[in-house]
């Protein structure tokens, strides 16, 4: 009788579920009645390979195809036009954090923020949270070139230093983390940290775990993130989840806001927070216990988003130098009669320094997967293709990043494509998207970029990058989590 039942309650559950994914099925891709309760299609993913399964259902089902990550219908874009137009339109500028339960458990929620902080929440709470968030950050010092120069600059001085008592073979995974945790948290709080401090250390090693945690193809983070039942019962089960490596850093952030006073013209990101809470007024985003909870919801983000894709992008730009000898002495020969300490006005003088980290955002496998996803928040018609309300769409930036129609010799590590060939500067490229595009652009692109030519700048003047043994190439293989890492960062260093 019990079998009985519970096979007829199965089936009710899968109809439903069909019923309510029939809106989806004019898509190209895969179907509602292969898509699962709970995991959706992720299944269909390659464990070990998700690119190359996308790849593959691209050359299937063509530029946008149906995807089911998850419990939310979910389509994945792979061109550059639908992106640009998708990601540019009110109605694709919504975000699905609110139906991931231990985003919720970590940051708060309520009905009309939905998740609290700026990557999770949506509409007037989201664009306020944004606009002052960039606005503060500029004022501590990410607007300021002259001091944004010195905080970044003198983290990478002790990164030198410390780079500089290491002797022959250096495994380079991870190794730039503690650096960009240590300039996040003198932005938001002040405080100068040594990359050897305890504290900096197990901070780090945490958010890189967060990330190596939540990789799409992760069937028990997928399970955990689109279930609740499944969720809360890992958690009375002791089953490993994201919150394991979340809670730690929102208890750390919690604790170190507790030590300030508001201070509108602070030198921290937490106080001139802290002085917006008290100023509000009921009903104003940054009020009360609502504005306390979106800060510290924001700080967890720009953790996320700001030190371990940095770290990740370095690790790359490394293995790069390292395999083309050329460009490196080509990068130390524009910089080398710069100061000891380059600067961020140095980077109209250093094209192919600019360059060469423009190239690793393309080529390497950082801008290979996907860009974070965002919500479809109404019915809309965009490019030939209905996208009902709740679509989640996922760019798929490979297909972009290696396409001859934007670049020549799309598969080639080639620099010089951002340089002009009648001034000799560096020019961009709109197709590059590692950083995504649209209104919900990564708002900590100007930081990221700013880290990454300082310690590029600085590791080429003082240093130079071999692979671990004579004769050996270079593997620009990876293994997956939130980004794509480098499966083996291991380099030889020479002083110069």
């Amino acid at each position: 009788m019990w079998a009985a039942f519970s096979l007829a309650l199965i089936c009710i559950l899968c109809l439903q579920r069909w019923l309510r994914l029939r809106r989806w099925s004019h898509f190209e891709g895969f179907g509602s009645l292969s898509s699962l309760p709970i995991i959706g299609h992720s299944y269909k993913l390659n464990s070990t390979d998700f690119v190359e399964t996308l790849e593959e259902f691209c050359r299937r089902f063509g530029r946008v195809f149906r995807l089911d990550i998850g419990v939310n219908p979910s389509v994945v874009l792979s061109d550059f036009d639908d992106i640009n137009a998708a990601y540019n339109s009110e109605a694709f500028n919504g975000t699905h954090f609110h139906t991931i339960p231990f985003w919720k458990d970590v940051k708060g929620f309520n009905e009309v923020d939905r998740v609290f902080g700026v990557l999770t929440t949506e509409g007037a709470a989201w664009r306020e949270q944004r606009r002052f968030m960039l606005m503060q950050l500029g004022e501590v010092g990410l607007k300021k070139a002259d001091v944004l120069a010195v905080i970044i600059g003198e983290e990478v001085d002790k990164m030198i230093a410390a780079l500089k008592l290491q002797k022959g073979v250096v495994n380079f995974s991870r190794f730039f983390l503690p650096v960009t945790n240590n300039i996040i948290w003198r932005l938001l709080t002040g405080k100068v940290t040594d990359v050897e401090d305890p504290e900096a250390k197990r901070l780090a090693l945490l958010v890189g775990n967060a990330f190596a945690a939540m990789t799409p193809s992760n069937a028990r983070h997928t399970a955990q993130a689109n279930s609740n039942l499944i969720y809360r019962l890992s958690l009375l089960l002791g089953i490993p989840t994201v919150l394991d490596a979340l809670n730690p850093i929102a208890e750390t952030i919690a604790d170190e806001i507790n030590f300030y006073k508001g201070d509108a013209n602070a030198d921290n990101y937490i106080q001139r927070n802290l002085a917006e809470i008290d100023a509000a007024k009921p009903g104003q985003v940054h009020y009360g216990s609502r504005g306390t909870s979106h800060m510290k919801g924001t700080i967890l983000d720009l953790f996320i988003a700001g030190t371990d894709t940095t770290a990740t992008l370095m690790e790359w730009t490394l293995l790069y130098l390292a395999g083309r000898a050329d460009l490196q002495e080509k990068l130390y020969e524009e910089l080398k009669d710069k100061p000891s300490s380059v600067t961020l006005e140095d980077r109209a003088e250093a094209p192919w320094t600019v360059a060469f980290i423009e190239e690793t955002l393309r080529m390497s496998p950082m801008g290979s997967g996907f860009a974070i996803p965002h919500m479809v928040t109404q019915d809309t018609f965009l490019r030939g293709h209905f996208y009902p309300k709740g679509t989640r769409t996922f760019p798929f930036l490979k297909l972009i990043h290696r396409c001859e129609k934007y670049f020549d010799e799309p598969n080639e590590f080639k620099p010089e494509r951002f340089i002009d060939k009648e001034t000799g500067k560096f020019r961009t490229n709109k197709h590059v998207m590692t950083f995504s595009v649209g209104k919900r652009r990564c708002p900590g692109e100007q930081l990221g970029r700013a880290e990454a030519f300082l310690f590029l700048a600085s590791l080429v003047k003082n240093f130079t990058f071999h692979p671990p043994e004579d004769g050996a190439e270079i593997s620009f293989d990876y293994k997956q989590g939130l980004v794509l890492y480098p499966k083996n960062a291991k380099l030889r260093v020479c002083h110069r």
